[in-house]
């Protein structure tokens, strides 16, 4: 972790922020509190901030870890959101070059628990896809996880989960398909790997991937071809959920 610079530690500071204050048993200058030797207004870091803002958005983080959300910060945050036509939610992530990479395709985003959800049309799913794997700036060179969710009437989400290698950031991207029309486009054009997930998706839920080199079923029986394990309306579901009820153990249940 540390060869690769993304070490993190946290540092305690002794008191309300002023030029001068100790910060880990040592005195230091406060350059953000006192401005000093007036750099806050040189040329350089002027443009410094405004290139890191553009491509990594702004959020209070020192505020959030140490003291929490503070009224001022939340609207600063908007402001800067509403400035680069942003939700605030999503101006300290990297939606602004998910979306830049993005661009000519329909894509939204929300943000999730631990990245952000971008939603593309099934009709550019893998146009999206793709730019986001050969975009430099992102580089999703690798396709985590690929899977579905079965929400009833509203159709199946396809969902995949992508990672950089190189970047050290993740997205997760999804789309929606209508119940009437479970079809999409398969993914073994932009990673390889989506093989054997697209097989098990297919299977589980019912998905067909429209192209993929090989079909077959994973693991279920080549004639189990009516139901799908995984989607609500199996006639075991119902069931499989009574059997996941009291099993935690003691430490979880209390």
């Amino acid at each position: 972790i540390r060869e690769r610079g993304t070490y993190r530690r946290m540092r305690v500071l002794e008191g309300l922020q002023a030029p001068r204050m100790r910060v880990d048993d040592h005195d230091v200058l406060l350059f953000a509190g006192s401005n000093y030797l007036d750099l806050a207004r040189h040329p350089e870091v002027v443009e410094a901030a405004e290139r890191a803002s553009r491509e990594w958005g702004c959020a209070a983080g020192g505020s959030r870890l140490i003291t929490g959300n503070l009224a001022c910060h939340e609207a600063l945050e908007a402001e800067l959101a509403g400035f680069f036509e942003r939700e605030a939610a999503l101006a300290a992530t990297i939606w602004g070059e998910v979306d830049r990479a993005l661009s000519g395709i329909n894509a939204s985003a929300e943000l999730g628990a631990q990245d952000v959800l971008v939603t593309i049309p099934k009709d550019q799913i893998i146009r999206g896809l793709r730019a986001l794997k050969n975009d430099e700036a992102l580089h999703f060179d690798y396709l985590r996880s690929l899977t579905a969710t079965d929400n009833e009437s509203e159709g199946i989400e396809v969902v995949y989960h992508l990672y950089s290698t190189d970047k050290l950031h993740n997205v997760t991207v999804k789309t929606v398909l209508a119940n009437d029309d479970l079809t999409i486009e398969t993914a073994t054009t932009v990673w390889r790997a989506a093989n054997w997930l697209e097989r098990e998706t297919a299977e589980m839920f019912g998905v067909r991937f429209s192209g993929h080199p090989d079909p077959r079923t994973l693991l279920l029986p080549e004639d189990m071809t009516d139901t799908f394990p995984l989607r609500k309306d199996h006639p075991l579901a119902e069931i499989e959920v009574l059997q996941g009820e009291g099993m935690a153990y003691e430490v979880e249940a209390e």
